[in-house]
């Protein structure tokens, strides 16, 4: 599925119907960054700042626990 081609998009229950059991999204998510990068950079570009776009961006203590650094800190003390 890919949003703007001609398969039809499905909901994950009618997906899991369909005996579904992954379904990813790797074009969708390189347009969202895409269109973000492509936003920062015109802010940037325009005011010279990118500070005016923090409140549409995860904080970095999102991201860190999106990346999973503290457990990967905990590994590496452990070994």
């Amino acid at each position: 599925m890919l949003t703007g081609g001609v398969t039809p998009i499905l909901s994950v229950k009618e997906l899991d119907q369909l005996g579904y059991k992954i379904m990813v999204c790797p074009v969708e998510s390189l347009m969202v960054c895409g269109r973000a990068m492509r936003d920062l950079s015109e802010g940037w570009k325009n005011t010279g700042r990118v500070d005016k776009l923090a409140t549409q961006a995860m904080s970095f203590a999102e991201v860190k626990k999106l990346l999973g650094v503290e457990e990967f800190l905990e590994l590496r003390e452990r070994l």
